[in-house]
């Protein structure tokens, strides 16, 4: 075991399934989950955690954990620093799943001069779907993992959270936050966008003229499954990091452009071979998965 008690706050998708694999590939020899509601006492029923906990027992649930774990939406995240950092014991490691890092790594940095080590996460995986009954123990396998860590954050519990991710099937990747938020606006969450404004688009069409979902195939399914997502969570995702994301989203606006002024011209067989070039260095990149 990497960490002899860890406590999951969220049992939700991310939170769920990380309860999963932790118990799955033998992470954690006891695991813990705090949530509103009843998901953590249904988890619990499930067999995904050893105690259930709602959040006016944050104190009790927090004690003596070696790993806190904030799988929750981004602004949640951020109210509830001030009061896992206080109820954590010395020398614990306390994480998060946030889609972006750079709010959390500010906030969290406020609280550097106690004797408690925070350190980013982001696992690359999910679902359109939410809760932990959407989720999987094997969620995490096979895909990339970021990990941000602060300057004051020791080696050792670097090595020791590296080691809980490839335990659990995924591939860390060590990045700042500043990188972290630009890459995953052009590779998470444009998509997202363009997913949810392509799906709206045909939808106000189809209410106007039906014919357009009769006919959907596989890639108007693929391209806008996506666009199932929780509002809930996005919403935090997308104006937390909402300058950059703007950058992208006007880039891909003037891409549109280009590739329809190009329409019927030599310059459309260019886009078509250098996205086919750059789809094959990603698969191969992925090892021929994604």
């Amino acid at each position: 075991m990497i960490y002899k008690k860890t406590t999951v706050l969220g049992v939700g998708l991310l939170g769920g399934s990380l309860a999963g694999a932790f118990r799955k590939y033998g992470v954690s020899s006891e695991i813990n989950g705090v949530s509103r509601a009843d998901a953590a006492f249904r988890a619990k029923e499930k067999g995904l955690i050893d105690k259930a906990f709602n959040y006016p027992d944050l104190a009790e649930a927090l004690h003596d954990a070696d790993l806190i774990i904030l799988a929750l939406p981004i602004k949640k995240i951020i109210r509830m620093i001030p009061e896992v950092f206080s109820f954590a014991k010395p020398d614990s490691v306390i994480t998060d799943v946030g889609s972006t890092k750079r709010d959390i790594m500010h906030k969290a940095c406020e609280f550097k001069s106690r004797n408690v080590h925070f350190i980013g996460g982001h696992p690359m995986a999910g679902s359109e779907k939410t809760g932990f009954e959407a989720g999987s123990e094997d969620l995490f396998v096979g895909r990339s993992f970021a990990v941000v860590r602060s300057d004051t954050t020791p080696i050792l519990k670097i090595d020791e959270y590296i080691k809980m991710v490839e335990r659990i099937g995924s591939e860390p990747v060590l990045i700042d936050a500043e990188s972290h938020d630009r890459i995953v606006a052009g590779i998470s969450h444009l998509p997202h966008v363009i997913s949810i404004a392509l799906m709206d688009l045909i939808g106000r069409m189809n209410n106007v003229k039906p014919g357009y979902f009769s006919l959907g195939g596989p890639s108007f399914n693929e391209i806008t499954r996506i666009s199932g997502c929780s509002y809930s969570i996005w919403e935090d995702i997308f104006s937390s990091n909402k300058d950059i994301l703007k950058e992208f989203i006007d880039d891909y606006i003037n891409q549109l452009r280009d590739i329809s002024d190009s329409i019927g011209k030599n310059k459309l067989k260019k886009y078509f071979t250098d996205s086919n070039s750059y789809r094959d260095e990603f698969l191969n990149s992925r090892g021929g998965q994604c």
